[in-house]
């Protein structure tokens, strides 16, 4: 991950149509290290170490040879992986740049496998805790290239990476199981499939106002419409606080009578909701919100919703438009009755919409 920015300059610079594979070695090398190894699949597993193969020689095969004759991943195999794909990446990093990297920049890969070897958890923690300049160059050329090919979901999965932000694990799973087939192609064919699944799980049009707040700032902050829209998302978050069953009853069933429903939010789902609304409200309520905060809140929001979504297999954006009082009509969906009964989701859709139309209005619509 560290080293990802140089070696895709250097792809990039020299035409070798590589990058969509680097980009997906490191995400499922990701996911192998981010999520629990047995929701993997064997075969995206093995994607990921016949990929680190072809970059680290011996380290990588000896981990593919033991994923081949596994019939099942332990925590152990997980750890090797980790281990031989961080010197993976070191080697690849260093065939393709010899020395042209600086102190800083060998001394953060060597941190990085050392900590993965320890069994430490980095995604919590930013990519670089010193800067290195030499690759903050070639990320600002790489990313360049990247908006121009449409390759928004590598770019955001990447700066949160940066940031140290949390990523959003279910979304990138299922991305990183798919098989090889998924990913033959064009690079424009490839990306197409990836954000039919990226919809499922985000509203796009979040992508691009966080993009616009990144690059322009909250343009229009205390401003008659701004402070209007505000106030519509500090009500909002009123009503669905008080449309939250108390967390002993998260699972019950309507009345307590009834076995639970597949819609019903679990307890740890109602705390994240809670947990989510409390800072989004903080925020609202602030003379100066941060923004990266608040988009931070909907991209939470618009998982939530994804999780209720793909249970009638519909968007994150369909399900928005579907669950109103049209009752699923507007696109020829019929919302169950068991999500109807939860009153939570009205107010979580409600909330959600809210905000978007909030953070539209701070950088001038879109």
């Amino acid at each position: 991950m560290r080293a990802m920015p140089v070696v895709l300059n250097y792809v990039t610079k020299y035409s070798i149509d590589l990058g969509i594979s680097i980009l997906r070695a490191l995400l499922v090398s990701g996911a192998a290290s981010g999520i629990p190894p047995v929701q993997l699949t064997k075969s995206g597993f093995r994607g990921m170490l016949q990929l680190s193969a072809s970059a680290a020689g011996k380290a990588a095969n000896r981990a593919e040879a033991a994923a081949n004759s596994a019939s099942a991943f332990t925590y152990t195999d997980i750890i090797a992986v980790r281990y031989d794909a961080a010197f993976a990446v070191f080697d690849a990093a260093r065939s393709v740049t010899g020395s042209g990297l600086d102190d800083t920049t060998w001394n953060a890969l060597n941190t990085d496998c050392r900590l993965l070897a320890n069994e430490e958890y980095l995604f919590a923690q930013p990519l670089w805790s010193t800067p290195s300049s030499d690759v903050d160059k070639d990320w600002k050329s790489v990313r360049i290239s990247m908006q121009q090919k449409g390759w928004q979901f590598w770019i955001n999965w990447y700066e949160r990476a940066l940031a140290g932000e949390p990523q959003p694990w279910p979304l990138l799973l299922e991305i990183a199981i798919q098989e090889d087939d998924f990913w033959q192609g064009s690079d424009d064919e490839v990306m197409a499939r990836i954000n039919e699944i990226v919809e499922r799980y985000e509203d796009p049009s979040l992508a691009q106002l966080r993009s616009l707040i990144s690059q322009q700032g909250a343009t229009n902050l205390g401003s008659e419409e701004e402070l209007a829209t505000r106030n519509r998302v500090l009500r909002q978050i009123e009503e669905l606080l008080r449309s939250l069953p108390p967390a002993a009853d998260a699972r019950a069933g309507i009345g307590h009578n009834q076995p639970p429903d597949e819609f019903a939010l679990d307890e740890e789902q109602i705390s994240r909701v809670r947990t989510n609304a409390d800072a989004l409200q903080r925020e609202a309520a602030s003379s100066e919100p941060n923004f990266e905060v608040v988009v931070e809140k909907a991209f939470n929001f618009s998982g939530i919703i994804g999780w209720a979504a793909r249970k009638i297999e519909l968007t994150v954006t369909e399900f928005c438009k579907s669950f109103g009082s049209t009752l699923g009509k507007a696109t020829g969906v019929m919302v169950p009755a068991a999500l109807l009964s939860r009153s939570y989701w009205g107010e979580i859709v409600n909330l959600f919409q809210a905000t978007k139309a909030w953070l539209s209005v701070v950088v001038g619509g879109i």
